[in-house]
């Protein structure tokens, strides 16, 4: 008895081992294959671009019209941008309150004590309110905001109280449209925003219209210095602007514009498309025609969101012999890569005027759904 249970006992002995071997080695497998499912998903999740976010959020490609042609912007500032200094003749003699306080030429007065000022009518009714009395003034200073207080003197020519500034309320210039969405009529242009020219920070917007424009001329760009579209603008709107953006002018035409280089509308390219190598801008010169011109595309940038995603220079000999390559002015030309709209030009290198930089036409998308500021 004692031989036989022993036996039985050494008999499901390694029964016992292989089944408790055969737990362990499926827990084993179980935990490697939750392991790697675990990294894959992290790596996938640190790894994915903006660009596969936004294609989740907008699985239907949208299709655009190119633009290429010219357009006029007049828009009204949020705040007013001093545009001069100067002194104020007194019964004591000429004194500048505005010098004498620190304030700069580009400075944008956005308050004068608690009152928004937007008009040059609006500060002058401030500085009076003031009857000599310091007076706080909140600007923008390359895009960060200051308090700067500033003593208001009394002028001798006609008794009103004065800072010694001169200001403006508006902007005005030439861009070339981009893209135009079919159903809506809605369009950008110039693939960056309006800035000051010395901080390059964005004038703060309010209000504009959108014009038609016809080029009568234009500057040739040479190495140091770029070149330019020079046009005269329509008087009656052709469509309302609704915002001043990192990626550019963003509007509403009132009707589609005749002058469409496509009869229908393209797709819009996904940024992961675009690719180095041979594609086309339309843009608009002398001819006061859209016309295509060739270009390449050399190094693209997927790290950017704004609007330096990609360096192109142009090839074409026709556009070149005629402008010098990139032009102030055709800021916003739509790139167009096997078929599709794929973004525009947004900046020249002025060592090279033949080479600038493409924004991708999804960063300009993306933008044009976030809301713009209103006015307060």
């Amino acid at each position: 008895m004692y031989k036989s249970n022993s036996k039985e006992k050494h008999i499901k002995k390694p029964n016992a081992a292989l089944k408790n071997n055969k737990f362990k080695i499926s827990l084993a497998l179980l935990i490697i294959i939750a392991l790697a499912f675990s990294v894959f998903t992290v790596n996938s999740s640190a790894n994915e671009r903006a660009s596969d976010i936004f294609h989740r959020v907008n699985p239907e490609r949208r299709m655009l019209y190119p633009g290429g042609m010219p357009f006029g912007v007049r828009f009204n500032t949020k705040g007013l941008i001093i545009v001069g200094i100067s002194e104020v003749p007194t019964e004591s003699g000429s004194v500048s309150p505005a010098r004498t306080s620190g304030l700069r030429v580009g400075d944008i007065i956005t308050f004068a004590g608690d009152d928004s000022v937007n008009t040059p009518e609006e500060l002058t009714k401030s500085i009076n309110r003031s009857s000599g009395k310091e007076l706080s003034l909140k600007i923008l200073r390359s895009g960060k905001e200051r308090i700067v207080n500033v003593t208001p003197v009394k002028s001798s020519d006609d008794g009103n109280y004065r800072l010694g500034l001169f200001v403006r309320c508006e902007c005005a210039g030439i861009g070339t449209v981009s893209y135009i969405i079919p159903e809506s009529l809605d369009f950008a242009g110039l693939g960056h925003g309006v800035c000051d020219r010395d901080s390059g920070a964005l004038i703060p917007f309010l209000s504009g219209n959108v014009t038609n424009v016809i080029i009568g001329e234009v500057i040739k760009g040479k190495c140091g210095i770029p070149g330019e579209l020079h046009g005269h603008l329509g008087k009656m709107p052709t469509g309302t602007l609704s915002g001043n953006l990192k990626t550019g002018i963003y509007g509403k035409f009132e009707k589609l514009p005749e002058e469409l280089f496509y009869s229908s509308p393209i797709p819009a390219a996904f940024e992961d498309e675009v690719k180095e190598g041979k594609a086309e801008i339309l843009c608009t010169t002398a001819s006061n025609k859209i016309c295509k011109y060739e270009i390449l595309i050399e190094c693209i940038d997927f790290k950017d969101v704004r609007n330096k995603n990609f360096s192109i220079r142009i090839t074409d000999k026709k556009l070149i012999s005629e402008t010098g390559g990139i032009v102030q002015g055709m800021s916003g030309s739509p790139i167009i890569q096997d078929g599709k709209l794929i973004g525009a030009v947004t900046h020249v290198l002025v060592d090279d005027p033949a080479t600038g930089y493409g924004i991708f036409i999804e960063n300009m998308l993306k933008e044009a759904n976030i809301p713009q500021p209103l006015a307060s």
